[in-house]
């Protein structure tokens, strides 16, 4: 989460967001709030872990959060990045390293990880609800694992969903999640697409006539 004058970045694990903070910052002239710092990453968090998240900018915090942070967030532009399903899942097995993880593997059996295809068919079938966690670090993947299997959704759908609804999944019964009630309850404004970024990036600020000191936008950590 980056929070500006006018704006507040949702960063969405494996979108661009370094990327995004880098174009941010490279802006802070014109958008305001110190954007001049580092980005503190900090584990997902939880109900009673806020304390530990920076005032500013941290690495990621769900929509629902924002306001902890933020008392003028109401009136300002909140905005997400979403990517292609199958680009978004590569890039989570190799960034976290599933093949050598504990939570993934099970400490015993490395094989019940497989290659990508078979971690892939296998987190989509459900397959890993069965793991326990091996310590308070696993909880959130645990989390994330449940509601999958709730509301027979992907993983990065339900990334999008835990960190852009403005109520938590833990809050939704599994027969009232439909268009209807994500349509009402989204928190952000603005999704662009990570195959858009620039067009989509930049048309947020034309729209609110922002003329910005700098219109690249980096490509951070290409591999």
């Amino acid at each position: 989460m980056i929070i500006c004058d006018k704006y507040v970045f949702i960063h969405i694990p494996k979108t661009a967001g370094k990327s995004v903070f880098a174009f941010l910052r490279s802006n802070s002239g014109i958008l305001g709030r110190n954007l001049n710092g580092k980005v503190k990453r900090v584990r997902e968090p939880e109900e009673g872990y806020p304390e530990y998240a920076p005032e500013n900018y941290c690495s990621h915090v769900p929509v629902r959060w924002v306001g902890r942070y933020d008392t003028d967030h109401y009136f300002k532009t909140k905005f997400s990045i979403i990517r292609n399903p199958w680009d978004w899942y590569f890039s989570y097995y190799f960034y976290s390293n599933v093949k050598e993880a504990r939570f993934w593997q099970q400490i015993l059996d490395k094989e019940f990880v497989g290659g990508f295809n078979q971690w892939l068919v296998k987190l989509l079938n459900n397959e890993y609800c069965c793991v326990d966690p091996l310590d308070y670090r696993d909880f959130t993947t645990i989390r994330r694992l449940k509601h999958m299997e709730k509301f027979n959704i992907g993983l990065c759908t339900q990334m999008f969903l835990d960190y852009c609804l403005a109520i938590g999944l833990n809050d939704i019964g599994a027969s009232d999640l439909n268009q209807e009630l994500i349509d009402s309850r989204l928190g952000v404004n603005k999704i662009c697409k990570l195959e858009t970024l620039k067009n989509d990036l930049l048309s947020i600020f034309k729209e609110d006539n922002i003329k910005l000191q700098n219109e690249d936008i980096p490509h951070i950590q290409r591999t």
